[in-house]
């Protein structure tokens, strides 16, 4: 993993019409050799709550804590560590984290802090760090500090039965840990399991001072007076509890087991094109027996379609965005529908908020057939945005950054700084992306100066792309990343300069194409291919 884990302090700037600011506070990764002591903190409480679903699982775990004195000793400088642990199987299918910092009965925003990887090598455990401000050291009154740690999780869900009919409905498999999992002595703590169809077929543990179900809820617990789990040994059996929950699941489990984004950016047109090809996967337990139209139709007809067959994919585009294209290997598809939304600006930095707002362009996508268990389907989305003058690009002043300065086709002499938001992926609701490659082609003779990416990524590489008429080639910056959720739908920074004679070299390489065949057909035009006598 590249450790460019960062975060945009003053990304909202660029959507604005005057200069940019892009602030990053970057974080180096922590020390794989320090292992949490258990003495330096205690959870008060523990209460976390776990929404089993489709290809994506969601975690929230709240750590109510209280300071020992040996986390002061420990604290380096004007922060503290604190340690999270995760189960192997969790390690392995996380896709998305986030940390906040909050206090017992506090109402004002959340601090989000930073996680690194903090576990040995070949450690049978994971462990990240999260460090602590020095203000939940000197104390902050009778309020406890609170850390939230909010979890995403791909393919943690199977379907049972393995194979089911059309008309039958579908049910899941989650298998997971339903006790406190902590490098730190816990004084009382609760998991909650929350499944989106009241109908649980069977759990466990399931004794009655076990679990209790109460509608599509399970509650494990509540444990009082449990033991830190042991990094640099065995677990104790007893507090790490191995759940199983049977649910039914009423929704597709769709996946995107590859997402490749092209995009190009075009000074002289004003344009930022984007171009998707998907690969989407129903996950669902596979069709036993043979597909039948006759009942598809009917069960459509009288409203009563199987949940677990893909009729609508839908996909949330910027702002703005037009000119949107919904294409397969056949050719076009004509069966979607757009609910455009007007530019704003003013969101070029709000993803992936925008998408819980509904501000957002909302694309609705029905494939040429219905996707059943095990089915594929590869197609392609296009659209264009707008790139300057309240766009998704700007071009930063050369003297200073409170003068405004003029269009993206830039004036004058010398080399113009640029820098433009290209979101990594069109977020899709409740669907866990294996595999995605973003490629930003920018145009011919830039230099790519500076990447800015708000989350970490496996690979990033610069390469030549070669298109139409070029001379030289376009560069381009290749991003790929595994284990995508719909909350990486968040904007890349590409800063770049590009000088006025290779602004102006296309359009001359045109012209002087256009004069060479010109002389080349006057050429031939007074040529005199005829035999004399």
């Amino acid at each position: 993993m590249l450790g460019r884990r960062s975060r945009l302090a003053a990304a909202a700037v660029l959507a604005t019409g005057a200069a940019v600011c892009l602030a990053l506070t970057g974080s180096a990764a922590a020390s794989p050799q320090q292992l949490p002591s258990a003495a330096d903190w205690t959870n008060e409480k523990v209460n976390r709550i776990i929404d089993v679903g489709g290809t994506i699982t969601r975690s929230t775990t709240q750590f109510t804590l209280r300071k020992n004195e040996s986390a002061i000793a420990s604290a380096q400088g004007d922060v503290a560590p604190y340690y999270i642990s995760l189960s192997p199987e969790e390690d392995v299918h996380l896709a998305y984290t986030k940390v906040t910092l909050t206090f017992e009965g506090q109402k004002a925003e959340p601090v989000i802090l930073e996680l690194e990887r903090a576990s040995r090598p070949n450690s049978t455990h994971h462990v990240y760090a999260v460090q602590l401000p020095k203000a939940v050291l000197v104390g902050s009154g009778e309020r406890r500090p609170v850390v939230t740690f909010d979890a995403m999780f791909s393919h943690m869900s199977s379907p049972l039965p393995k194979t089911i009919k059309q008309s039958e409905q579908m049910q899941l498999l989650w298998q997971g840990e339903v006790g406190i999992r902590s490098p730190y002595a816990t004084n009382e703590g609760k998991v909650r399991v929350r499944s989106s169809h009241p109908r649980i077929l069977s759990y466990s543990p399931n004794g009655p001072d076990e679990a209790t179900k109460s509608g599509s809820t399970l509650t494990f617990g509540p444990y009082s007076n449990v033991e830190p789990i042991a990094l640099d040994g065995k677990a104790d059996a007893s507090t790490l509890v191995a759940g199983r929950v049977h649910y039914q699941y009423d929704q597709p489990v769709i996946s995107a087991v590859e997402f490749n984004r092209h995009v190009e950016i075009s000074h002289w047109g004003n344009n930022l094109a984007t171009e998707d090809r998907i690969w989407v996967r129903n996950d669902g337990a596979a069709l036993k027996g043979f597909f039948s139209r006759v009942e598809h139709q009917k069960a459509t007809y009288q409203q009563k379609i199987t949940s677990h067959i893909l009729q609508i994919l839908t996909m949330h585009l910027p702002p703005g965005a037009k000119d949107v294209y919904y294409i397969d290997k056949v050719g076009n598809v004509s069966t979607s529908h757009l609910n455009a939304s007007p530019d704003a600006p003013q969101l070029v930095s709000a993803f992936p908020v925008a998408l819980m707002q509904g501000k957002t362009s909302r694309l609705a996508l029905q494939p040429r057939y219905p996707l059943l268990g095990g089915w594929n389907y590869t197609f392609s989305v296009g659209f264009n945005m707008a790139l300057g003058e309240g766009g998704w690009g700007r071009r930063i002043p050369d003297q200073g950054l409170s003068k405004v300065a003029g269009d993206l086709q830039g004036a004058g002499s010398g080399k113009h700084r640029y820098v433009v938001g290209v979101m990594f992926i069109t977020p899709l609701t409740d669907v866990a992306i294996d595999n995605v490659q973003t490629r930003i082609v920018l145009p011919e003779g830039a230099v790519v100066t500076q990447v800015d990416i708000p989350f970490e990524v496996d690979s990033l590489r610069h390469e030549r792309f070669t298109s139409y008429l070029d001379t030289i080639g376009r560069p381009a910056v290749v991003i790929e990343k595994t284990r995508v959720s719909e909350q990486h739908g968040q904007l890349v920074y590409i800063h770049y300069t590009l000088s006025s004679s290779a602004h102006y070299r296309k359009p001359l390489s045109i012209a002087a194409l256009v004069f060479a065949l010109f002389g080349v057909i006057s050429t031939l035009r007074r040529f005199d291919g005829k035999i004399s006598k």
